[in-house]
């Protein structure tokens, strides 16, 4: 539920602020993570977490409800890269690895505090995006509520 309401929000706002605009991530960082999150759920015969815009879901998350793990998914991608480097060099970020190599480096933090929150948003993202998650799931998009425009109530005079 509490995906959905999200996805809503965060719709809504795309459609105001424009697709591309990041709250508390950084271009870097969200490179990193639409990397991260792709390998979490990658495209198959069904689009992927970077299709379903995992990527816009985790950074609203991290400036609404989830406001307090930003330092968790700071610390993570740093711990991410540095993996990176040690396990295949000359590889400078995650990003620029193979499949193969990204999940072999998922696996070395799969236990960590930052996968957990990584993997549960890519999910939530996903799974909570009308347009995509909800058809796999048979929840009928038609029943997304979007509240009328403008201010109603209840008590008033007609």
């Amino acid at each position: 539920m509490l995906a959905s309401l999200c996805w809503s929000e965060l719709l809504a706002a795309r459609a105001v602020h424009g697709a591309t605009s990041f709250s508390v991530l950084s271009a870097a960082e969200a490179v990193e993570i639409v990397a991260l999150s792709s390998t979490v759920l990658p495209e198959t015969e069904t689009p992927g977490a970077e299709q379903a815009g995992a990527v816009h879901f985790i950074d609203a998350a991290l400036a609404g409800f989830d406001r307090d793990q930003a330092a968790v998914y700071r610390q993570g991608l740093a711990d991410v890269a540095s993996r990176s480097r040690e396990m295949f060099p000359p590889a400078t970020r995650f990003s620029g690895l193979s499949e193969i190599q990204r999940t072999a480096v998922l696996k070395s933090i799969e236990k960590t505090e930052f996968f957990e929150k990584l993997r549960t948003h890519t999910i939530l993202a996903y799974f909570g995006n009308p347009q995509f998650g909800w058809k796999l799931l048979g929840r009928d998009p038609a029943m997304h509520f979007e509240p009328p425009f403008g201010f109603y109530d209840g008590k008033g005079k007609a």
